[in-house]
């Protein structure tokens, strides 16, 4: 008899299976164990990032060390559930329309989906598989839109120039 995956439910900027947004990094690392290695994601990065390669989880925490943004890495040992979307079960844009229909908004913006009113963000750089889903509480998520917006701006303004 095959083992049934476990299930993570997301709650919108709240967090997803054992893990809640705001919770101490110590407390993190209670809830996963500690099957896990450090390192840090950017140059910038005020903290290092757990890695929890066994999940394919990356956790990330603020200057307090406080759990804020989590991504969930596919070929995860448990089912991404978001209400009754299983997040991995297709294509980034068949898994956005599945959200879309239970009457969450998207953008469908050129560097991945993301949902605004869940603090969900896609990244699938390579085409239509759904590489990683990334989890924002609401702060996070606040400072994720500003850089979309950058970036977006950016875009527009070399395509000005290059008169497309």
């Amino acid at each position: 008899m095959e083992a049934k995956m476990s299930e993570w439910r997301i709650t919108p900027f709240h967090g997803l299976g054992p893990l809640t947004f705001g919770m101490a990094r110590e407390q993190a690392r209670s809830e996963l164990g500690g099957n896990f290695r450090t390192f840090r994601k950017t140059p910038k990065a005020v903290t290092d990032t757990d890695a929890y390669t066994a999940l394919n989880l990356h956790l990330y925490y603020d200057e307090n060390y406080q759990l804020n943004f989590v991504e969930v890495i596919s070929g995860a040992p448990f089912c991404l559930r978001l209400e009754s979307v299983n997040l991995f079960s297709g294509s980034y844009e068949e898994v956005g329309k599945s959200i879309e229909a239970l009457g969450h908004s998207v953008v469908w913006d050129p560097d991945g989906p993301f949902f605004p009113d869940l603090g969900i963000s896609f990244y699938a750089p390579h085409g239509p598989k759904l590489e990683a889903v990334g989890l924002f509480d609401r702060k996070q998520f606040d400072n994720y839109l500003k850089l979309v917006r950058e970036i977006a701006e950016r875009r527009r303004m070399r395509q000005e120039r290059r008169g497309d």
